[in-house]
């Protein structure tokens, strides 16, 4: 999760997505 935000750091809205989907993935 921490990778992928960093790497989506640039746009806030790609980063937020990203780690929204990955926490749904994760807990599921």
């Amino acid at each position: 999760l921490l990778l992928i935000y960093y790497k989506s750091e640039e746009d806030d809205y790609l980063s937020t997505t990203d780690l929204l989907l990955n926490y749904v993935i994760t807990v599921l």
